[in-house]
């Protein structure tokens, strides 16, 4: 909860600070449109004994910029190792996308620090569920979870086309209400909020940068008589 807190504290100054930087970032000459690139993440699930426990994945992302700042941008991530079935919450293989936005606070040269906001999607291949018969037994379903991605990082440009990213995340989302066994026979469990921290760098590819001209619209030109 900690490091949810930390996270969603760090998205608002992110956005505080976007907010006045977005127009002056309209009026840059120059940026790149679309940038493509590969990463390998890790996500924190639990283990057979309820600890913390890292697994490794694999993705992509595509980001379309909209200004130097400002930028669309989408990922999925695939998670091979076989999670521990845990009550609604997490099993098996997963699979992760997202998409929204990301805004760089700080930008120079060859480096650049961000935030993200990006609502999405987990699925997992095998959460562990109650039978709805007696005796009361378990099994497992897939299920997939509406989650909002929010976090930062900073990325460094080596070559004018090449990126490197480091990033950290925090990945709450909520497991809707759901049966289980009591003396009565079932009851209604309320639905919670849980969190996957989440930590990936990756290295991508930018299209060359096109020009946009400064346009200024108070600035009268010059008449020849």
């Amino acid at each position: 909860m900690r490091r949810l807190r930390v996270a969603r504290w760090f998205c608002l100054l992110v956005l505080l600070f976007a907010v006045p930087i977005v127009p002056a970032a309209l009026a840059q000459q120059e940026f790149s449109r679309f940038e493509v690139s590969g990463q390998y993440s890790l996500i924190r699930l639990l283990d057979a004994s309820g600890n913390a426990q890292s697994h490794s994945g694999f993705g992509w992302r595509l980001d379309v910029n909209l200004t130097r700042r400002l930028a669309l941008e989408s990922q999925l991530d695939f998670f091979p190792h076989h999670a521990s079935p845990f009550l609604q919450q997490q099993g098996g293989h997963a699979l992760q996308a997202l998409f929204g936005i990301r805004g760089k606070v700080i930008q120079s040269k060859h480096f650049a620090v961000y935030g993200l906001l990006r609502p999405g999607f987990l699925h997992f291949e095998k959460v562990a569920v109650f039978s709805s018969t007696l005796p009361v037994s378990f099994t497992t379903r897939p299920a997939t979870y509406f989650l909002v991605d929010l976090g930062g990082g900073i990325e460094f440009y080596p070559f004018p086309r090449l990126i490197t990213r480091f990033e950290i995340s925090g990945n709450p989302y909520r497991i809707a209400n759901f049966t289980v066994p009591a003396a009565s026979g079932f009851v209604v469990r309320p639905g919670e909020i849980t969190d996957h921290f989440g930590i990936s760098v990756g290295v991508g590819y930018r299209q060359a940068r096109i020009w946009r001209p400064v346009h200024h619209p108070h600035r009268s030109e010059g008449k020849c008589s």
